[in-house]
């Protein structure tokens, strides 16, 4: 009887352990239809007018930046609920990835507003206070194999690689290793 009732428990849970990775797989199935119609409007609205945004000054360029961003958004927080129950972790990644992506925009703004326009800008200290909380980020080895964060620390790594070589410092060197950078571990080369 014993062995009958273990057997029986152990079928049972199995097959609730198909159900619920069955589950998994069609809810990400969906998920990602959802997310790639949302990209693909983004791309149609975004790359085709990459000048026009990075031209717009930085108020009307963050308010175009939150408005490409809220369909990837909608998206995810439609899903939570049905996610959460299943596994907890993949909505609130999912929106870190997000926030990487757009906060990269943001990060790259001041160099190609002056690309596109020819004027010079700094983002605002509100901007720039909201882009630092990512980095205490760039401590997390677990995040190296994430795209979006490689992409956001190399925008990083790129700015502020280009404000340090506009340095009076540097002004009358051709050699480009900049091992006073404040960011490096090891001297960098270009």
């Amino acid at each position: 009887m014993n062995l009958v009732l273990n057997i029986t428990l152990l079928l049972t849970s199995l097959i609730c352990v198909g159900q619920s990775s069955l589950t998994l797989d069609s809810l990400r199935k969906a998920y990602n239809a959802e997310m790639k119609i949302a990209g693909n409007t983004f791309s149609e609205k975004y790359y085709p007018n990459i000048q026009t945004i990075y031209s717009l000054h930085e108020k009307q360029f963050l308010g175009k930046v939150d408005s490409l961003k809220q369909p990837f958004l909608e998206v995810s927080k439609k899903y939570e609920k049905r996610f959460n129950s299943i596994d907890k972790t993949f909505i609130a990644n999912e929106e870190r990835d997000i926030s990487y992506f757009f906060d990269k925009t943001i990060v790259d703004y001041p160099y190609f507003h002056e690309n596109y326009t020819g004027n010079k800008t700094k983002s605002s200290t509100r901007v720039q206070k909201k882009l630092n909380a990512h980095l205490k980020d760039f401590n997390d080895p677990g995040l190296l194999s994430n795209k979006d964060f490689l992409a956001y620390v190399n925008a990083v790594l790129r700015h502020r690689t280009t404000v340090e070589l506009k340095k009076e410092k540097y002004k009358k060197s051709d050699n480009k290793r900049l091992c006073k950078l404040p960011l490096k571990p090891n001297c960098l080369l270009f």
